[in-house]
């Protein structure tokens, strides 16, 4: 009956799925009917209005009068439409539509309240946001070098960056960062074209992309990208996201980096074993003094229980009294141990050694007897 009329039809069974569409409908959704036959109606329906009809479908609930729903087609574009919902005698629903005017249901002003809300929202946010409209959309078909190509050399220009933006970017108050050119503060780089091809090959969906950008002084500016972009058909309209400033961040990690390089050295060189032992007795970390006094195969107790190596509650006692004592190493002798605990979250002990005095060695020796 609905196949080639031109209002859009659909039929949405009991669970919840589509299953089947007349040809206006697949126009207006921009998808072949077929590929929309067993998809859920959230493919074709929003959020709230996909809501809506499952409480209709539910209910086995026939509307009143029209009912304003929004559709979204395969590239994402919202369209009102008034509906009508008609159950049948399966427990699906009919879905009659007639797409709706503008003016006749509001929609400039809920176009108006929409963009309000959003520039309120972007506007105060914390983080900075950002977004770059190409006013020459980049094909993305193209193979990859082109593309990057087009991303830096396409005519482009900010659009919709919040206060957060301007301030990460020392934009002097006068200014407004939207009037201000692209590649003043994100200019074509190494290490930014190496990023946009990190981002093409995700499918330009793209997070904590590093990059390296400019203030509006001309400092660099170490930063993380989070990625989002508007493709419409095989076009890329616009790119979008969120900025942190790392540089902070790297100099930190760096200097973490630097201090444990130095005391992976100064371990290194002790003449002492020296050994980092979790509570649960596995050997974290051991310098070369280990393998070469003790002759311990390091490599392979690493993360392992030091079994009858080594008495770990012997450790763990004399680390928690801050004390010492002698110990035997099967092949190297008796040795005066000193245990300590390491701060941090989790529970670890430091012990380091020395070879005892004869009388602590005799002791040793006895105590073993």
């Amino acid at each position: 009956m609905f196949a080639d009329i031109d209002m859009p039809v659909d039929r949405i069974d009991a669970s919840g799925q589509l299953t089947w569409v007349n040809s206006a409908q697949a126009a207006l959704l921009q998808q072949p009917a077929a590929a929309l036959i067993g998809a859920p109606l959230e493919a074709i329906y929003g959020a709230s209005s996909a809501a809506l009809v499952r409480r209709h479908l539910n209910l086995a609930e026939a509307t009143s009068g029209p009912l304003l729903l929004w559709q979204q087609t395969a590239e994402g574009t919202e369209l009102p439409v008034l509906c009508s919902l008609v159950p049948d005698a399966d427990g699906g629903l009919v879905v009659l539509k007639q797409p709706a005017a503008g003016a006749a249901i509001g929609l400039e002003q809920e176009i108006r309240e929409r963009v309000e809300i959003l520039t309120e929202m972007i506007g105060e946010a914390t983080d900075a946001c950002w977004c770059i409209e190409f006013l020459l959309p980049v094909d993305i078909t193209l193979p990859e070098d082109d593309i990057v190509d087009a991303i830096f050399s396409h005519p482009q220009r900010w659009r919709a960056c919040n206060e957060a933006m301007a301030r990460l970017y020392q934009l002097p108050p006068d200014l407004d960062f939207n009037h201000q050119p692209v590649a003043r503060y994100f200019p074509r780089s190494d290490v930014n074209e190496r990023m946009i091809r990190a981002l093409i090959r995700a499918g330009y969906r793209l997070d904590r992309a590093a990059a390296v950008d400019h203030t509006h002084d001309g400092t660099e500016l170490m930063v993380e990208n989070d990625f989002r972009a508007a493709i419409r058909g095989d076009r890329l309209i616009r790119l979008w996201g969120t900025v942190r400033d790392i540089g902070a961040i790297r100099q930190r990690e760096e200097a973490l980096a630097a201090r444990a390089e130095a005391m992976l050295d100064v371990l290194s060189a002790a003449p002492d074993p020296i050994l980092v032992i979790a509570a649960d007795g596995h050997l974290l970390a051991a310098n070369p003094a280990v393998k070469h006094l003790w002759h311990w195969p390091v490599e392979r107790l690493l993360d392992q229980p030091l079994g009858d190596r080594l008495d770990t509650d012997l450790i763990r006692r004399i680390a928690e009294e801050n004390g010492e004592a002698d110990i035997a190493i099967e092949g190297a002798g008796v040795w005066r141990l000193h245990a300590a605990i390491l701060d941090g979250t989790r529970r670890r002990f430091v012990a380091t050694a020395r070879r005892a005095r004869v009388r602590g060695a005799q002791k040793a020796r006895e105590a073993a007897e």
